[in-house]
């Protein structure tokens, strides 16, 4: 990549990097985000600022150069699972995150209140990791929101990770300023209740191949910490909506979070709720079973309205 090179539309912006790399402008009408053509690893205002940021990012480019090469020799094991290539892989691995961001944000929440809050996580520095399994499919057409399931999650020392993984250490290390510009991007919004951002690995079970985010963490402003019965229904609630495929979502009309479904429209997947609003969904009526399932476990609608409010705030 050089300073001339041309942008390109991007098929997925993660949720940390909607923000120019370098000024740390949102996308808004007429301000059109692009993600650097070379690594697809930040976005962009417009030329001006990538060509001012070149400076730092290029060594970041670099490595993912390298991660490239990586993805190249996984390309005969990503195939048994129904994939063409590795890269294929890893863009359905981000496609299906996506899908799921709001379930896998607020598990992020409760596994910091769990843990008791977000000052046990800074000191020593942690991660939250979630272990994935991949589902094999042949179809020419895969949802997104179904490609993968959780297996897996937990907190552990970020001095492991590095260690443990190669080249894991030369990647956090360059990543640097990218951490930093969407630090400071959120900073920068005056929400006084914001502490830091928290580094979450996806790792795929048995493919070496894996993607982390960084989720904003806010400080927990009541005075008694969240009772341990909600953490445990927002682990039930956001790992079933993940599994059994109905991903929850906040929507634009009444901003409301409702489960939904991925449907093909114009050659694209797209999010549509199953409903306009949990009063119109019955537990005995036909309909998705997982999410019967989940509401029943939840202790049934009366319930649930009140539960999701409660996770919305996390």
């Amino acid at each position: 990549m050089d300073d001339t090179d041309d942008f390109v539309k991007p098929q997925y912006v993660p949720a940390e990097l909607r923000y120019c790399d370098r000024c740390g402008l949102p996308e808004a009408k007429g301000r059109k985000l692009r993600k650097c053509s070379a690594c697809a690893s930040v976005v962009y205002c417009g030329k001006e600022c990538q060509r001012a940021a070149w400076g730092k990012h290029k060594l970041i480019c670099r490595v993912m150069d390298g991660d490239k090469e990586v993805l190249q020799t996984m390309d005969a094991k990503v195939r048994r699972l129904g994939f063409q290539s590795g890269e294929a892989f890893s863009q359905a691995l981000l496609d299906f995150i996506d899908a799921h961001t709001w379930a896998f944000e607020r598990l992020t929440s409760a596994h910091i209140l769990h843990m008791g809050g977000i000052d046990a996580l800074r000191e020593p520095p942690k991660l939250v990791e979630i272990v994935l399994r991949c589902r094999p499919s042949y179809k020419v057409e895969r949802n997104p929101a179904s490609a993968f399931h959780v297996i897996g999650q937990g907190i552990h020392p970020l001095s492991a990770h590095l260690c443990r993984h190669p080249k894991a250490q030369e990647n956090w290390d360059m990543a640097a300023a990218t951490r930093e510009n969407t630090h400071n991007t959120y900073v920068k919004m005056g929400d006084p209740t914001y502490v830091c951002l928290i580094p979450v690995m996806y790792v795929v079970e048995g493919v070496s191949i894996s993607e982390m985010f960084f989720y904003p963490q806010y400080r927990w402003t009541h005075p008694e910490p969240p009772p341990k019965p909600l953490l445990s229904d927002v682990f039930t609630l956001c790992s079933s909506s993940i599994n059994e495929s109905f991903p929850l979502r906040v929507t634009q009309d009444t901003r409301s979070v409702l489960p939904g479904k991925f449907v093909r429209s114009r050659g694209r997947w797209v999010w549509e709720p199953l409903f306009s609003e949990w009063s119109h969904f019955a537990v005995d009526s036909s309909g998705h079973r997982g999410l019967q399932n989940t509401v029943l476990e939840l202790g049934g609608m009366a319930h649930l309205p009140e539960l999701i409010g409660a996770i919305s705030g996390l």
